[in-house]
């Protein structure tokens, strides 16, 4: 098959895919519906928190601009003002980018309004425990060294800082964030080292230099298998050889017959085609004898000449005189 025709059954193949229903897809966006209205209800019967877990599932099953928006009120109902400034921030981006004035005004006022009361937190560390491979959580999420000394908005509660680094003692500390704003400074010091790690490899005094034993010479077992594969295919040319000779006799055999006995040149059509059929047959067995002689040879060749497990091998040599040319084979055990 051509390239060009290669190309256009890829696109109809495309084409096909994309208009093809997804039923995983719809049944997705149902779902994500179902839990935006339980999420609406849950919301209206005052089901705060259980409804905040409806907006999410149903955020991650098909995210939508209104789902945003419930889920960061939700969140501002629980107290959560970090998680809603940013959801509200998100809804904000999310719809200026789909052109939804409207939606965006709504967010950027909700997000405005929330600002006053966020806390934060400001993670610094000191400079000798910044120089080693120092890694910092928050709640089990990992404070990236660009925000240690920038002001974080965090949810108010309990929270929990940890740093961690190789070969020293692990260090936390735990912070009770208000709900009523402000900033929350935390200093995570220099770690101190860890006497149970491992301590660095010395490297042991060099000893007296030894002659390397000698390696091991070849066996040829890597010949040898070449070997046998030549083996092999001089067996199948005798085969596929003697196969074709025998076809080509009896082709000539029976293109005989429809010959003339007195001048067997001249024969009839059906002649002349087993007749052409006997000469391939005949050309096809000579090539696979001939092809297999040289493979059988090279296949002896090789098993000769292989190097032994203590080092010896055989070899062959031409020679020629002044009468005759031949190969020679030397070596010993």
């Amino acid at each position: 098959m051509t390239r060009p025709a290669l190309h256009a059954m890829s696109a109809l193949a495309l084409a096909a895919a994309c208009l093809a229903p997804r039923p995983a897809l719809a049944q997705g966006k149902a779902a994500a519906e179902t839990l935006f209205d339980r999420g609406r209800q849950q919301l209206a019967s005052r089901q705060t928190e259980a409804a905040c877990h409806s907006f999410e599932d149903s955020q991650r099953l098909d995210p939508g601009i209104g789902t945003l928006l419930y889920l960061a009120d939700c969140y501002e109902k629980l107290g959560r003002t970090a998680s809603a400034w940013a959801t509200f921030r998100e809804a904000e981006s999310t719809a200026k980018a789909a052109g939804q004035a409207e939606r965006e005004a709504v967010a950027r006022k909700r997000a405005s309004a929330l600002e006053p009361r966020l806390a934060r937190i400001v993670v610094s560390v000191a400079p000798g425990a910044s120089a080693r491979d120092l890694e910092v959580r928050r709640d089990g999420e990992p404070v990236v060294p660009a925000l240690w000394g920038a002001p974080i908005p965090i949810d108010p509660g309990t929270h929990r800082i940890e740093a961690s680094a190789p070969g020293r003692k692990g260090w936390s500390t735990t912070l009770d964030i208000a709900a009523k704003g402000g900033e929350t400074k935390v200093s995570v010091p220099e770690l101190a080292l860890d006497p149970a790690a491992a301590p660095p490899a010395v490297a042991a005094p060099a000893s007296p230099a030894v002659a390397p034993a000698a390696a091991p010479e070849p066996t040829g077992g890597s010949q040898r298998t070449w070997a046998l594969v030549a083996g092999g295919v001089g067996v199948a040319g005798a085969v596929v050889g003697t196969l074709f000779g025998l076809q080509a006799r009896s082709k000539n055999a029976d293109a005989s017959d429809h010959c003339r006995a007195d001048r067997p040149t001249l024969c009839d059509a059906q002649g002349v085609s087993l007749g052409d059929d006997a000469k391939r047959a005949a050309t096809t067995s000579t090539l696979a004898f001939a092809v297999g002689g040289v493979a059988l040879a090279g296949g002896v060749a090789l098993w000769l000449t292989a190097p032994t497990s203590r080092g010896a091998a055989l070899a062959l040599a031409p020679t020629a005189g002044s009468t005759s040319a031949g190969l020679v084979l030397r070596g010993g055990f």
